[in-house]
């Protein structure tokens, strides 16, 4: 369920889903300018806690977590109650997420070391209620922050080691590119919101979003809503307020699934170019300032999308090119390539059924991917290494799949996790 916790004020196959529309619940079990943070004040705990005296100790087992990292977690990209752990051997396991009766979850997200959970939750009218940040080791959820007055939360993220959540919220009844917008932070255990920035501070900005909290010194944001406008990636400082410009867009190009390294050095993106609608490169950006690289894919091939590897040297990349037997259809290729100049590439042979491609993410020396075919069922796909002769293996999703819907990668094992 989700306990009442302290509140604050305070889109992927063929683009398929939409914003929200979001609204107020509790959740039961089953560049560089300086600014001042400023805190939001919130309302006490309305639920008392209790010592009970133990006249002995008592020793207890440690809980198991209800999600396993070692397993890829797969959500709903729309409105559900439920995520699945998926083990390497196809193994299944659904479980609810804590919410209260008629309330549904959604733009669920883990924190990198897998001990957190949050998303937003809506009430049975419809209504956004506010964002709910789960412990993975405990039976109940947290409400964690909730919109204010006229505004809906529109993304959220959580730190690495979920030591924050940080939230866009923007207001309205108005256009997201004109929208007053601001992001906000605070503890998944709830607790005085901070307000981080605002359209204002970002120099009359359309709205950004967190794509990367890797430390407490370091937000990456990115365009709600890319276009062919003026686009820039950012980051700020949660901690000094500094905000820096780490890229930005050319005229008639705009910037594309942006990834940040693990250790917060540097951003892989793509540009996209108007008139082709495609990009032959992957852009390498160095966040603190100074270097940045082109890495161009072999001829022929397109790049559709791109995610750094747990050792940061890496980059998985979404590569399609015309079929040599159907022009009209698209062969997809995985590969990694190196960041090293020049750089070396290991490449798949080559698949089909790229147009059910919906959610991708690294997993080990291979991929994990979810297809959501027009006309076929919900399926994950694991292919243990890019480069090997092994084929991906299949696992069915009918246990969560629901209409006007698709199957999300909310979280993929990391190499740092292995032994847990």
């Amino acid at each position: 369920m989700i306990e009442y916790g302290v509140c604050l004020k305070a889109p992927t196959a063929a683009l398929i889903l939409c914003f929200f529309v979001l609204t107020a619940c509790d959740i039961l079990s089953p560049g560089d300018e300086q600014h001042t943070l400023t805190p939001t004040p919130a309302p006490p705990l309305d639920t008392p806690s209790t010592e009970i005296p133990s006249l002995e100790p008592t020793l207890e087992s440690t809980p198991a977590q209800a999600l396993d990292p070692r397993q890829v977690w797969v959500g709903i990209e729309g409105e559900a109650a439920k995520i699945a752990g998926v083990s390497p051997d196809g193994e299944i396991t659904v479980v609810d997420l804590p919410l209260n009766e008629g309330q549904q979850a959604s733009s669920l997200v883990a924190s990198h070391d897998a001990s957190h959970l949050a998303y937003l939750v809506w009430d049975a009218d419809g209504q956004q209620h506010g964002i709910a940040a789960w412990d993975l080791g405990e039976p109940n959820a947290r409400l964690a922050a909730t919109p204010l007055p006229g505004y809906r939360i529109i993304a959220l993220f959580l730190a690495d080691d979920a030591s924050g959540l940080a939230y866009t919220q923007v207001a309205d009844e108005s256009p997201l590119s004109s929208a007053d917008w601001r992001i906000d932070s605070v503890s998944p255990d709830g607790g005085d919101s901070v307000l981080l920035g605002s359209r204002e501070m970002f120099g009359d900005s359309p709205s950004l979003v967190p794509i990367a909290w890797p430390d407490e010194s370091l937000l990456v944001l990115s365009p709600a809503a890319p276009s062919f406008e003026t686009q820039r990636l950012v980051s700020i400082s949660p901690t000094s307020g500094t905000i820096q410009e780490i890229a930005g867009a050319p005229e008639a190009q705009f910037i594309s699934s942006p990834s940040v390294s693990p250790d917060g050095s540097q951003v892989a993106y793509l540009l996209i170019d108007q008139d082709s609608q495609s990009a032959s490169a992957v852009q390498v950006a160095d966040i603190g300032g100074g270097s940045s690289f082109t890495l161009e894919a072999p001829q022929g091939q397109n790049i559709y999308g791109v995610r750094w590897h747990d050792d940061g040297q890496r980059l998985l990349l979404d590569l399609v090119r015309p079929s040599g037997d159907d022009p009209g259809q698209l062969d997809q290729y995985w590969a990694w390539a190196s960041t090293e100049q020049p750089s070396t590439w290991s490449q798949s042979p080559p698949g089909s059924g790229r147009e059910g491609l919906f959610d991708y993410e690294p997993y080990d020396e291979g991929v994990v991917y979810t297809l959501l075919p027009l006309d076929g069922a919900w399926e994950l796909y694991l292919l243990p290494d890019v480069a090997g002769s092994e084929p991906p293996r299949v696992t069915a999703l009918d246990s969560i799949a629901q209409e006007y819907s698709a199957p999300s990668i909310v979280y993929s094992p990391h190499q740092s996790l292995e032994k847990r």
